[in-house]
Order: C-alpha cells, then sequence, then structure tokens
C-alpha cells in the first residue's frame, strides 16, 4: 500500500509541475523553413522567394500554407493574380522582446522588463504547409459604405520607451530576478533623470490616460534609517514619492487626466538625498503611456490604434 501511495504521489507531482516547452505547434511530419526578424513590421514573402526555398510551394495548395511565430500561427494575407496563382504572402511580425524571457525568472511576474530580451532581439518565424484549410488568414476589406460608420475623433494608442544602455546584475544570484537585466544609465543620490515620451497626437477627451513605469534600485548600502532609497517621480504636475531598502524594482501606474498632457510628457525620476545612505543608485527600465490621440499619423510608417479602449 505505501510502496503504491508513493508511485501515486511521484506521478501527480509530475501533472502538477510539468510545464509546456513551448514547441506544441510543430507537426515533426512537416517541413518548416525559418527567417529571421529583428524589427516590427509587415513584410512580404514573393513566389519567387517561396520556390527558391522549396519548389513544392509550386504545387502546395494556397489554402494549407500557414506562418508560425512565438509559438503561435500568424494571420496572413495571399495576393493572387487574375489566375489564381500566387503572388506574395503578407503579414505582421515582430521582433523579440522580453516575451519568453519570463521561464528565465523564478517567479514570472517579477520580470522587470518586457519590452526588451535579455538575450537577443531576433525572432525567428517559420512557414510550412499543412493537410488542411482551416487556416489563419487576413481578408481584404473592400466595403466603402462609409456612411454607416460612427466618426470618431480619437483613438488610444501606446507609447513605450524601453531602456537598454546598461546592463545591471547587482545581486549577483545564479537565477534572474527583478534587478537584473538592461535599463538606462544608473543616477546616483542628490541626482535625477528624465524621460520624455512625444505626446504632440494628444486629442481632447473626457477619459484618462495611464502612465506605467518601471525603476530599479542598484544598491544596498547602510543608512541613518531604516530605508536606504528615496524614490520621487513627478509627472504632468503630480509627485510620487516613495521609500524603499535593498535591491527592488518599483512598478508603478498612474492615472492621468488626459486634459493635463501637452506636446511632449516629462517623467521625471529622482534619488532624494535625505537618508544618510552610503550610495544609492537607481535605473530607469521603461516608461509606457497609453493616452487618446488624434489620427494624424505624423509619417509614421506603423502606429497602432484601439478605439476608445480603457487600459486595464
Amino acid at each position: 500500500m505505501n510502496k503504491i501511495f508513493t508511485i501515486f504521489l511521484i506521478f501527480y507531482s509530475i501533472l502538477t509541475f510539468s510545464q509546456p516547452y513551448g514547441n506544441e505547434w510543430i507537426n515533426y511530419n512537416q517541413k518548416y523553413y525559418s527567417f529571421p526578424v529583428t524589427s516590427d513590421g509587415i513584410y512580404r514573402i514573393s513566389k519567387t522567394e517561396l520556390l527558391n526555398i522549396d519548389m513544392e510551394f509550386d504545387i502546395v495548395p494556397l489554402n494549407f500554407i500557414r506562418i508560425y511565430g512565438r509559438g503561435q500561427e500568424q494571420y496572413i494575407y495571399i495576393k493572387t493574380n487574375s489566375y489564381g496563382i500566387l503572388d506574395y504572402i503578407e503579414f505582421y511580425a515582430e521582433k523579440n522582446d522580453g516575451w519568453l524571457d519570463t521561464s528565465l525568472y523564478k517567479l514570472p511576474q517579477t520580470q522587470t522588463n518586457p519590452y526588451y530580451s535579455l538575450i537577443n532581439d531576433t525572432a525567428f518565424y517559420y512557414i510550412t504547409w499543412g493537410s488542411t484549410a482551416s487556416n489563419k488568414r487576413i481578408i481584404l476589406e473592400t466595403d466603402i459604405n462609409y456612411s454607416q460608420y460612427q466618426n470618431i475623433s480619437y483613438c488610444y494608442v501606446t507609447d513605450i520607451k524601453s531602456y537598454y544602455s546598461d546592463y545591471a546584475d547587482p545581486e549577483a544570484i545564479p537565477n534572474y530576478n527583478s534587478t537584473e537585466g538592461w535599463f538606462d544609465s544608473k543616477f546616483p543620490k542628490g541626482s535625477s533623470t528624465t524621460k520624455t515620451l512625444n505626446t504632440e497626437r494628444i486629442s481632447p477627451s473626457n477619459g484618462n490616460s495611464i502612465l506605467e513605469i518601471a525603476v530599479v534600485s542598484l544598491s544596498n548600502a547602510s543608512s541613518d534609517s531604516n530605508k536606504n532609497h528615496h524614490l520621487r517621480i513627478e509627472y504632468t504636475g503630480e509627485i510620487f514619492d516613495t521609500l524603499f531598502s535593498g535591491f527592488k524594482v518599483i512598478k508603478k501606474k498612474f492615472s492621468i487626466n488626459s486634459n493635463n498632457i501637452s506636446n511632449t510628457t516629462d517623467i521625471k525620476f529622482s534619488s532624494i538625498d535625505d537618508l544618510g545612505a552610503a550610495t544609492d543608485y537607481m535605473a530607469v527600465s521603461y516608461v509606457k503611456l497609453y493616452y487618446p490621440a488624434n489620427f494624424n499619423l505624423q509619417n509614421n510608417y506603423q502606429s497602432r490604434c484601439k478605439k476608445n479602449n480603457r487600459h486595464n
């Protein structure tokens, strides 16, 4: 009986603690051809390029073709000529960021910066074909009856500035923790650094904007009190002030009246020298602002927009 119970516990532990490997999307009976992506944007693969990869693409039914990225099948647009023969494939792809790095942390929620990879900014996408026609496709919209749609004066956009000039590992322990990674240059006690977001597209709105920040402490010195860090954050006329100790990440979200945002938004980070600490080093990981913007894209090739959605 004891042996049976022991076997049950081992089997239960395997079921409980087993994690997916991330390669569940692979069908080992298919061919996959990889290609690197180093920047976000729309990519095109011509028929000539496909045939240079594998001549079998000349006979594969177009509705069987698939592209995978980040372990997920991607939506693709397939352009054909008037005879139904392939011209090219288009799809949106993203470079590598910190999406997969969470598996390196003992506690995934302690990842400081999800917008910049600890290892590499190159992502690999894969093109293949299967044996079914039920695949993800982008359909060309031909509707021109604009009068039936309600006009909107703004949409919500997200502006993210992620910093990676310096790498820090102040605790020097084997596993990754919240204070290890890529950050901006550290600033010492009695000094400050200001990060500026271009918000000239700000649109008058009754809705609030959301400012999100991440800053880390990179020292743990003796002080005259039980705290050795004094962080102050100033933004759109508001002040956030906090005292804390040791190596730590401060992640905060602030709700801002959108009418207080001008053409530029400054976020000032200061290390206040009033605790008698021998040192007090901090560094900014990222700043992120979710705000209502007009539809002037300012000649940018890429601008994501959400219709009046609130940020959670």
